[in-house]
């Protein structure tokens, strides 16, 4: 193992879409399992910023924007040969001048919170991590005049729409990036859309989510079409802060794995009382 200190690292630069192979290497080194193609998503709505030794990045920290007045932060990684020199703080103290302005959201972990918090975050909530795979289908009853279905085509906007209700931030352009079509169901009562839920593959698992809908019983719905439609598939599912989910997920064989910490500097956002944001598709994107 190399011996270096904060020093080691002689440059740090903005981070391009080009550097996705070598993002794609740091996180394999830190056994992440996000495939090249999710770091070419990622940088398709985000930048950030790289640190590197020598020609080698060594370091990455990402920043998303929005809104006019919200941005998510993530993806803050450091080599295993140059952790604990403090340069993830630097990394992000470098790319907060660029959001100067609005509220930052981050989901951490519990061992960056102090971290967070002498940046001027605070903790707002927890999002709950499961993954496992579902062996068996378990159906739900529809209520009258429910039904879910794929999205229509052209229908991407107003789905968008729903969730930057739910969230209280405007997101759209990433949900048009992570959307086919054949990726994302609807709940519809009376020829009217109540919400939807993507499933598509992060890494090394499908990932349910967002999982946009006005209450618990219509996310059940979405998110057991998906377990149905994927059985004896590793699935994961990042719950925003909703205990009941919680106890009904680990249920159907999808356990507990790590929580995450919500944290923001400045307003957190508010969403709309009749539509929930229950998970999470990225972490990194709030």
């Amino acid at each position: 193992m190399k011996t270096t200190d904060a020093n080691a690292v002689l440059a740090y630069r903005p981070l391009h879409a080009a550097d996705a192979a070598a993002a794609h290497r740091l996180t394999q080194s830190i056994h992440w399992s996000h495939r090249l193609i999710d770091w070419q998503a990622l940088l398709r709505n985000g930048t950030g910023v790289a640190a590197l030794a020598g020609d080698e990045i060594v370091g990455v920290a990402m920043y998303w924007l929005h809104d006019d007045t919200h941005a998510s932060l993530g993806m803050v990684i450091t080599a295993p040969d140059y952790q604990g020199q403090g340069i993830d703080r630097e990394m992000v103290e470098r790319v907060m001048p660029a959001l100067a302005g609005r509220s930052v959201l981050v989901n951490a972990f519990a061992d960056s919170r102090s971290m967070y918090e002498d940046l001027g975050f605070v903790l707002v909530g927890r999002v709950e991590r499961h993954q496992g795979a579902v062996f068996e289908a378990q159906p739900i009853a529809l209520a009258p005049g429910q039904r879910v279905r794929p999205m229509s085509v052209g229908e991407g906007p107003a789905l968008a729409a729903l969730c930057a209700r739910a969230a209280g931030i405007s997101r759209g352009h990433a949900l048009e990036n992570l959307r086919p079509a054949r990726d994302c169901v609807v709940l519809e009562r009376d020829g009217v859309a109540q919400g939807f839920a993507l499933c598509r593959r992060v890494g090394g698992a499908h990932v349910i989510g967002p999982v946009v809908a006005p209450d618990i019983d219509s996310a059940k719905l979405l998110i057991n079409h998906w377990m149905a439609t994927h059985l004896d598939v590793y699935l994961r599912i990042d719950v925003v802060g909703c205990p009941p989910l919680d106890t009904w997920i680990n249920a159907r064989g999808l356990l507990p794995a790590i929580t995450f910490l919500s944290m923001v500097r400045g307003e957190a956002p508010q969403g709309d009382a009749t539509m929930r944001l229950f998970t999470l598709v990225n972490l990194a994107l709030g």
